[in-house]
């Protein structure tokens, strides 16, 4: 797999990708309906809103808060490179999913199941990625660990964000129908003058299929991978979700392929957080939490790039 040691770089405006000043509330200030009113989806997402809106979805939940911070306090471990693109990629994530569920009857089907389910798969799929760490140096080396764990968080992220196609949005008020191609369904909410975490009101669409969602998705993650940075990433995290969304068409993987190797972290976190979600039903622990206390070996301070 080929990578480029500089292939991430600080945001052009230097802006940091923690939470920004709380300088306005994005939910009331006239400012932020307007910013979310004149979006346009060829132009970057304004942060000035999107990161406020993003932490209040984050913050909503103890438990999300704090896979949220592991997250990325195991990227920062194994990578020597800046992972705000991720950073900021999850936080249009929230934005874009909001409380949707991630399925009608099925596992994580409560409010904010969507964002839970990627938050859980991302984080699952980067501790198993760390415990392969001697494969990646016997089959490559520093570099492209460091490199793929990136790529591990990406795809775990947004390996589910077509299932945004599979419920249609409608505004109480005036009858629009939130177009995910046009806006995150925050903004959506936003200039309907919706709550924010207030239930968002939404029907499933009949015939979506299983796995339609994952080429659908494909066309809604360039829009979502933050194009205020300078990444080209981007290409690399396009092949690697056309090689997921693909996997029914092949064979049984050796899973001796640094894709193969990636693909199979994300399958089985998506498994591990689907089957979690079923105990859950029956009193089982939230987990997120037992993600976010997981121990991984070896000790995290070998993985630095």
């Amino acid at each position: 797999m080929n990578h480029d040691p500089e292939d991430e770089t600080t945001g052009e405006t230097g802006q940091a990708a923690e939470a920004q000043p709380w300088d306005f509330d994005p939910i009331r200030d006239p400012k932020a309906k307007t910013l979310a009113r004149d979006y346009q989806i060829d132009r970057p997402i304004p942060s000035e809103i999107s990161s406020h809106l993003a932490w209040k979805i984050i913050g909503a939940k103890p438990s999300r808060m704090h896979a949220w911070h592991r997250l990325l306090d195991e990227l920062s471990q194994s990578t020597k490179w800046s992972i705000d693109t991720i950073v900021w990629s999850i936080l249009h994530t929230a934005c874009w999913v909001v409380d949707l569920p991630a399925s009608e009857k099925r596992h994580h089907r409560a409010p904010f199941g969507l964002f839970d389910h990627a938050l859980e798969v991302a984080l699952g799929a980067l501790l198993t990625h760390q415990r392969e760490f001697e494969w990646w140096l016997r089959k490559t080396d520093r570099s492209a660990f460091s490199y793929t764990a990136r790529l591990v968080a990406y795809l775990g992220v947004l390996h589910d964000i077509g299932k945004v196609f599979d419920v249609e949005v409608k505004a109480p008020r005036t009858g629009e129908v939130w177009d995910p191609l046009r806006e995150p369904l925050a903004f959506f909410k936003l200039r309907h003058d919706m709550g924010l975490l207030d239930p968002t009101p939404y029907a499933h669409r009949p015939h979506r299929g299983i796995h339609g969602h994952e080429e659908k998705g494909r066309r809604l993650v360039p829009l979502i991978v933050h194009r205020g940075f300078r990444t080209p990433i981007t290409p690399g995290l396009m092949s690697l979700y056309d090689f997921y969304t693909s996997r029914y068409d092949r064979p049984e993987p050796a899973v001796d392929t640094p894709e193969d190797r990636i693909l199979e972290c994300v399958r089985e976190a998506d498994r591990d957080s689907a089957c979690s979600y079923s105990k859950g039903d029956f009193g089982g622990p939230d987990f997120l939490d037992v993600l976010s206390r997981r121990k991984v070996r070896p000790p995290r301070g070998t993985f630095k790039g």
